[in-house]
């Protein structure tokens, strides 16, 4: 949550108030001067003082899923089995980090935390996601090259420089830092292969729980939702 919106509603402050203590060194976290009223804090990681006074802080929900083929990401469908439909929490203003096509395994992080959400998803921040990619024929160490150099699809875009480490003749494990559409498969189109399985194993510093079947879920622990804070935080 925005400190701004959290002072603003726990100290019944209005927003001049909140600039106020804000520009006046007023709000601290974690015993940490804060100025910028975008902040975003977590109950299970954050101690906000507000002059002198702690403040309850809301804990946001986390969940990683082994995301199994014939899913979609949606929270809703009509005629689809959906990542939300696998979920029985409660589900209220659960959102997917980032999608899986239909036929993609592997992880996935729903949160009803809006702000790391945006942070991991948004281009410019060029969070990383690690796959597993199960390709039709025989790869060449000539592809680590220009997975490195920056794939370029047949309209003319490059990707952005992506690491291919080939672990055996038809499998390879690839990281990139973006995510278009599709992109994983049109990157080995783009160089005469075809992608028959994809498996997604991390998220920023989040990896899949590899003991959770495919369908499965659990929440995060603390350690787990500090280490996607301390991407978002820089550290």
């Amino acid at each position: 949550m925005r400190i701004d919106l959290l002072i603003e509603q726990e100290m019944k402050y209005s927003r001049k108030q909140v600039k106020k203590a804000l520009l006046n060194k007023k709000v601290v976290v974690n015993n940490k001067i804060i100025n910028d009223g975008s902040f975003n804090v977590e109950g299970r990681l954050h101690r906000v003082e507000v002059d002198g006074e702690e403040i309850k802080v809301p804990k946001h929900s986390y969940y990683q899923l082994n995301k199994p083929k014939g899913v979609i990401t949606a929270n809703k469908d009509k005629s689809q089995k959906t990542i939300i439909d696998l979920i029985n929490e409660n589900k209220r203003d659960l959102f997917s980090v980032g999608r899986l096509d239909k036929n993609t395994t592997g992880l996935i992080l729903l949160t009803d935390d809006g702000k790391l959400g945006y942070y991991l998803t948004q281009k410019f921040f060029e969070v990383t996601k690690e796959y597993v990619v199960t390709v039709n024929r025989v790869l060449t160490k000539e592809l680590i090259e220009l997975f490195d150099y920056g794939i370029i699809f047949d309209d003319g875009y490059q990707c952005k420089k992506a690491k291919l480490e080939i672990i055996d003749d038809y499998n390879a494990k690839v990281i990139i830092s973006e995510g278009k559409r599709h992109q994983i498969k049109k990157m080995f189109l783009s160089v005469g292969y075809y992608v028959c399985k994809l498996h997604r194993t991390r998220i920023g510093n989040l990896k899949l729980d590899e003991t959770l079947k495919q369908g499965s879920y659990r929440k995060l622990n603390k350690s787990e939702i500090k280490k996607l804070y301390n991407i978002y935080e820089g550290e």
